[in-house]
């Protein structure tokens, strides 16, 4: 059984982010893109294709947070991220471009969902 995440919202609607990694030519990981996904009025499921939308990252999370909050969080999903890619990179050397989906929850805690 999944554990349903409180995510954080706007407007009573709830967002996840989806961060881009890639590998450089060099072989160091870089975040690459980074957007906010906004579930549907009275939905709680964020995907695109199910009637969520896209939205920056900076926009949703400055709704959701203050700006100064929304800026320490950005940089957590950033370096988390980072942390992500290098303990996949272990198991799938070949590994260099991912997709990550990170929860935030109301009180800013940061999950790999």
């Amino acid at each position: 059984m999944q554990e349903r995440i409180p995510l954080a919202e706007i407007e009573g609607r709830p967002f996840d982010l989806r961060v881009t990694v890639q590998r450089g030519w060099g072989g160091d990981w870089q975040v690459t893109g980074l957007f906010a996904k906004l579930a549907p009025p009275g939905g709680f499921v964020s995907n695109i294709a199910r009637g969520g939308e896209a939205l920056s990252s900076s926009f949703a999370l400055e709704k959701a947070f203050s700006r100064a909050i929304a800026a320490h969080i950005r940089m957590a999903v950033e370096t988390f991220s980072l942390i992500i890619a290098r303990c996949l990179e272990q198991d799938l050397p070949g590994l260099a471009d991912i997709g990550l989906d990170i929860g935030i929850t109301k009180d800013g805690r940061i999950f790999f969902i």
